[in-house]
C-alpha cells in the first residue's frame, strides 16, 4: 500500500505541474490587448458545464479567454 500512495502521490505531482506548465503556455501566448479572466473556484464546480453554467464558453464568445485557478502559480 505504501508504493501505490507514493506512486500516486508522485503521479498527482506530476499532474499538478502539467497544468502550471500548460497555464504558462497560454498565458506566454497572450497579447497585451488581450482580454483574459481566471475561473476561481473547485475543478468539480468550474469544470463542470452544468454546474459553471457554461461561464468558460460564455466568455469565449465574449472575446475574454478564461483560465481556470489551477494554471497560475
Amino acid at each position: 500500500m505504501k508504493k501505490a500512495l507514493e506512486k500516486a502521490e508522485r503521479f498527482q505531482a506530476l499532474f499538478f505541474q502539467s497544468l502550471l506548465n500548460r497555464g504558462k503556455e497560454v498565458l506566454d501566448q497572450v497579447g497585451p490587448k488581450d482580454k483574459v479572466m481566471v475561473i476561481v473556484g473547485r475543478p468539480y464546480n468550474s469544470c463542470d458545464s452544468g454546474v459553471n453554467l457554461e461561464i468558460p464558453k460564455k466568455l469565449r464568445d465574449l472575446g475574454v479567454l478564461p483560465i481556470p485557478m489551477d494554471f497560475l502559480p
